[in-house]
């Protein structure tokens, strides 16, 4: 066999290769889609060799879904490609009046620039008020030891639109449903320490973290037998009325539910006033938000204490995706069209990574609502969401991007996919779950060194989020074999 013959038979064993590969691929798809569970469904699944672009699978990949949190993977890509790892969202303080015998006769003013990461438990677990302990010992060195004025926190560059407009009722109560805020605290979170007694009695609200002077906690929650969180918080952002329902375990001494915090920007002002007094700094005088008081800063005449850096992006975008954390996500989006357009708003944002990815990734198919993937009118195909994981593959964010998703079996959200079976430790992707919908979305290391990206999403199933994910396993695993 001559050089040419050699080079025409290893092409055609390559290609048949490859063509057999995607055959029994594509088969594998089939009988997934087959599956009763999904007789009443609407499909999407789509994968594609991250180098050679050749595809994988394809069933509905074009199909127009709700991903639910797979949406994370376009709001945190977004900020990787367009600010970077390195950038740290920045909170600063002023003052604004005269300082006499360690007394300032004027007002301290709170400048939010959207940092997720104020007091946050994924990032100070054991110290949530460190940054307020800072901020007070900064105005130590300015000569302060004592205010007589009012503290203003401002957020007011990120617009007070609290949540999307389409997420449900149901969900803005509780802590997946937090709104982004431009001040952030605590992860915009409160915690509810209940106790409970025997079936059927009330439960008892014991205290709250932190601790809020205005709440109106109307408590319908009851104790259960029942295990597990069977409690649901209502109530609207920046209203301090909040409704407990539902079902807790009986006889607990101390059962934590979460909800979302009603105004941040104002709470941030009271924590930081009693961090003051714990310093032994006097404040003879309120702590305000300007949402309220509708004034702006006296930028001409104010003096700086601190520009308070928070976590890198690359930190937070860890977290958003191992977690899946819904306001981080929410505020990864907003914070780039601040830095980028001066106007952090629900309603700029949203159409600007609609738009930046649109362009991007040469689409007229791509609906983002919010960044989260809370709002169930987001509508993502398949195909688009594997081209946004081909196009990170190249982008300088590449590296955060990937080690921002949670493994198989390993770690995150994913820690229990696919756990001792092939696909365990060589799937990083992300996952979304909503009544009815689930997804995933993201790369694939097989066994022969290639990188896949793929995403599954189905809609409207009539089995269980467990059983879903099962026949998805199936999809994962076969996919590492090639």
């Amino acid at each position: 066999m001559n050089r040419k013959s050699v080079r025409v038979f290893l092409f055609l064993f390559v290609f048949h290769s490859s063509v057999g590969e995607a055959q029994s691929l594509q088969e594998t798809v089939n009988k997934f889609a087959a599956h009763p569970e999904f007789e009443h469904a609407s499909i999407g699944v789509y994968a594609i060799d991250v180098n050679t672009k050749q595809v994988l699978m394809d069933y509905g990949g074009g199909r127009l879904l709700a991903p639910a949190s797979t949406t994370k993977l376009f709001s945190t890509a977004l900020a990787l490609d367009v600010l970077g790892g390195d950038y740290r969202p920045v909170t600063s303080l002023y003052y604004n009046g005269m300082i006499k015998d360690s007394v300032l006769t004027g007002d301290v003013w709170i400048i939010g620039g959207g940092d997720m990461s104020l007091g946050s438990k994924y990032f100070a677990k054991n110290d949530r008020d460190g940054f307020l302990r800072e901020w007070a010992s900064e105005l130590k060195k300015k000569g302060i030891g004592s205010i007589n004025g009012i503290i203003y926190a401002d957020g007011s560059g990120f617009g007070y639109e609290g949540v999307p407009d389409d997420w449900l009722w149901g969900d803005i109560g509780n802590y997946y449903g937090a709104h982004f805020s431009g001040i952030m605290l605590y992860d915009n979170l409160v915690e509810y320490h209940f106790k409970t007694s025997t079936a059927g009695k009330p439960a008892e609200l014991v205290y709250t973290f932190p601790k809020i002077d205005a709440l109106q906690f109307i408590n319908n929650v009851v104790s259960s037998t029942k295990s597990g969180d069977n409690s649901y918080i209502f109530g609207a952002p920046y209203s301090f009325v909040r409704e407990g329902r539902g079902t807790l375990p009986q006889n607990m001494a101390d059962f934590l539910v979460k909800g979302s915090l009603p105004d941040p920007e104002l709470q941030l002002g009271i924590e930081f006033d009693r961090v003051l007094s714990e310093m032994g700094i006097m404040h003879e005088g309120p702590s305000l938000s300007t949402r309220l008081t509708h004034l702006s800063p006296p930028a001409g005449t104010w003096q700086k204490v601190i520009e308070y850096n928070g976590k890198t992006l690359r930190e937070i975008v860890r977290e958003t995706n191992y977690e899946s954390i819904n306001v981080f996500a929410e505020g990864l989006m907003r914070l780039t069209s601040y830095v980028k357009t001066g106007d952090g708003t629900h309603e700029k944002s949203s159409g600007y990574m609609q738009s930046y990815w649109k362009e991007k990734l040469k689409t007229n198919a791509l609906f983002l609502s919010d960044g989260s993937g809370l709002a169930r009118t987001n509508a993502i195909d398949a195909k688009t969401m594997c081209e946004l994981l081909v196009y990170m593959d190249t982008s300088t964010g590449k590296a955060d991007f990937y080690n921002s998703l949670p493994v198989a079996g390993v770690s995150g959200t994913l820690k229990n996919v696919a756990k001792n079976q092939a696909a365990h430790g060589k799937i990083h992707a992300k996952s979304g779950t909503m009544r009815r919908t689930k997804s995933y979305a993201g790369y694939a290391e097989t066994t022969s060194g290639k990188k896949i990206a793929f995403a599954f999403i189905v809609n409207n199933y009539t089995g269980s989020n467990k059983d879903v994910t099962t026949q998805m396993e199936v999809l994962m695993n076969e996919l590492v074999k090639q």
